[in-house]
């Protein structure tokens, strides 16, 4: 790699590398076992508010093999939609951990994008029964719900899907988005119906003035899965013990700041991952996550890899 050179991925750019949901969680879990073996490393995410309704998040980790560092910058603001702009929006910074130099710079949306749907997806794989699971409920509408759509529908037989909204609303894009690819999809503002029809459930609820949490675990089918995108402020505490197995990105940075309150983590993805995988039989699972910077390292490999192949974005000069 020429480090006097640095290669920018712009959000197209990242689109057209065609990385999977699956391999990208194949790589999150090689870099997980690395760390297990001290060869990675994540720092816990530090946040900014400026102002009611923003947020900026820096994002820190690195490690040996892949040999970088990657520094990603997020902001975030709820009234970006009457701003006619997406939710969020920022960079990575990716370093050779050798001379500690630039080599990258990448637009985070869709890396973002693909790797939570990518952590959703290989938590799944140690806690929800495989050939079970046809129908997806989401809780939240946005871009993270379309990503982890995408993530399921690469490795589940999806029929169907139910969504927690009203006819008529924001949500009705992700119903003709799940009608699209082939499953049978409707629209209910009943949260408990979604709780109970649906086998993987996804909450990406953000949040806002007076927000409490509204779902209850133990309406949950017997054998269904939660991928809780937003740190699960969409559960009510004292139904997180309904859950046979609740497990966090990462119990370290958990612990230094816990988002899990009303139980305690029975573990974390390195836990999954390099440890005695759950049962996949019939029980509620949850995995309940933040965002680790160790899983867009992993990301940002992978695009880096490709995008030196395919020879994909803009070469700037240091």
């Amino acid at each position: 790699m020429n480090l006097r050179e640095l290669r920018y991925l712009s959000k197209s750019d990242v689109q057209s590398l065609g990385l999977s949901y699956s391999e990208i969680a194949d790589a999150i879990a090689k870099i997980l076992r690395r760390k297990q073996n001290d060869a990675a490393w994540n720092n816990p995410n530090s946040t900014i508010s400026p102002y009611e309704g923003t947020r900026s998040i820096s994002f820190h980790a690195a490690a040996l093999d892949p040999a970088f560092s990657v520094h990603k910058t997020l902001g975030l603001s709820r009234d970006n939609s009457a701003r006619n702009l997406p939710h969020l929006g920022g960079l990575i910074n990716v370093h050779d951990v050798h001379t500690g130099h630039p080599v990258a710079i990448l637009e985070c949306e869709e890396i973002t994008g693909l790797r939570t749907g990518s952590l959703s997806l290989l938590a799944s794989r140690y806690l929800t029964p495989r050939g079970k699971a046809q129908t997806i409920g989401f809780v939240g509408a946005g871009r993270q719900a379309s990503f982890h759509l995408e993530a399921f529908l690469s490795e589940f037989d999806l029929r169907k899907a139910i969504l927690l909204g009203r006819e008529g609303g924001s949500c009705c894009r992700l119903a003709d988005e799940c009608r699209s690819k082939g499953l049978t999809a409707w629209v209910t503002p009943d949260w408990q119906e979604v709780l109970r029809s649906a086998d993987i459930v996804v909450t990406s609820v953000p949040d806002g003035p007076g927000f409490k949490p509204f779902l209850d675990a133990s309406l949950l089918s017997e054998a269904s899965f939660v991928a809780a995108v937003d740190a699960g402020r969409s559960w009510t505490p004292s139904g997180l013990g309904s859950f046979d197995e609740l497990v966090v990105d990462d119990i370290p940075l958990h612990n230094m700041k816990p988002y899990v309150t009303g139980v305690k983590p029975d573990g974390d993805l390195t836990r999954l991952v390099c440890g005695t995988p759950g049962s996949r039989g019939s029980q509620r699972s949850g995995f309940f996550f933040t965002g680790i910077a160790i899983a867009d390292l992993a990301a940002v490999e992978l695009a880096l890899q490709k995008a030196e192949v395919m020879k994909v974005g803009t070469v700037l000069q240091r």
